[in-house]
């Protein structure tokens, strides 16, 4: 068994075509097919169903497939802890982040290492809590500043920042919207429209949840995207619409031409933020030194 035959055997999971995944991988389609079929041989199972559209993975091959990412990530660890052991301190840490925490946490940190000595960099990613996991289960993040959710995969560990109270969610709209005319009865959200992240994120759990509380359907969603909360902001500030966002977003100038609306009786979660990381994964000191670092950023940021 080759090593690289579980990389072509990638390719071709991902493209569902032979040909393609060759000429992606420098190779022939007739050493792709070979490498299939010696994975195929060694643990006696059928990878793929071949049709004149190409190729698409059978049961047994999705579980080769999920054992193969398994297998690269754990590549990817020895190497990245071999560069360590060679180059010291140096390297490269891959931080992900809720989009809201980019300024207070994660900026600080960087502008800070600007004048330190040594080759170091940064990767940040600002995403939604569900793809920030499954970021660091793919081992394509090294670190994350998620929520911590019932839905934190088995594959993750994490350090809870005890006490932290800064991510409740408000119903906003654009400033001069109706609904901002003094307190409301949580039934006039029936006939509003809605811009949400999909049903797996905080915010959009929160509301579904709040108003299933006054015995409300769920809202009606007109746009349901995951973009980058300050775009949101601005489709919001632009339209009717109504979205949820957490309360320190309001804060933004990307968010001044909202207001939240008075809803006190929808309940604030205790918001519970995490740092993130994969157990078993090899974290440079670098790394380790980012961790402490997050921490004492999100101390600060609390206590402001």
């Amino acid at each position: 068994m080759k090593l690289d035959d579980f990389d072509l055997f990638a390719a071709a999971a991902r493209l569902g075509n032979l040909h393609r995944a060759a000429e992606e991988c420098g190779t022939t389609q007739s050493s792709l097919s070979k490498a299939i079929a010696r994975l195929e041989k060694r643990y006696q199972i059928r990878i793929f169903n071949r049709s004149a559209y190409g190729v698409a993975l059978t049961p047994d091959g999705q579980a080769l497939l999920a054992g193969a990412e398994r297998l690269r990530t754990t590549l990817r660890d020895i190497s990245d802890e071999m560069h360590t052991r060679r180059h010291g301190n140096e390297g490269k840490v891959r931080l992900g982040c809720l989009p809201i925490l980019i300024e207070p946490i994660v900026i600080p940190i960087v502008m800070s290492d600007l004048q330190r000595p040594g080759s170091i960099c940064y990767s940040v990613a600002a995403k939604l809590t569900p793809y920030l996991y499954a970021d660091l289960e793919a081992g394509a993040l090294d670190l994350a500043v998620a929520v911590y959710t019932d839905a934190v995969p088995a594959t993750l560990s994490y350090d809870l920042i005890a006490g932290f109270r800064k991510a409740s969610y408000r119903v906003v709209a654009r400033k001069g919207h109706p609904l901002l005319r003094g307190a409301m009865d949580p039934g006039a959200l029936v006939s509003a429209r809605w811009v949400l992240p999909s049903s797996q994120v905080p915010p959009r759990i929160w509301l579904e949840a709040s108003l299933a509380r006054f015995e409300l359907p769920p809202a009606n969603v007109f746009l349901e995207s995951d973009l980058h909360p300050f775009n949101v902001a601005h489709l919001v500030e632009r339209s009717d619409l109504l979205t949820v966002m957490p309360a320190g977003m309001l804060k933004f100038p990307a968010a001044k031409g909202l207001a939240a609306l008075d809803l006190p009786q929808f309940p604030q979660p205790e918001g519970r933020l995490a740092i993130f990381w994969r157990k078993n994964a090899y974290l440079t000191p670098f790394a380790q030194q980012t961790r402490a670092r997050l921490h004492e950023q999100l101390k600060i940021f609390q206590a402001d």
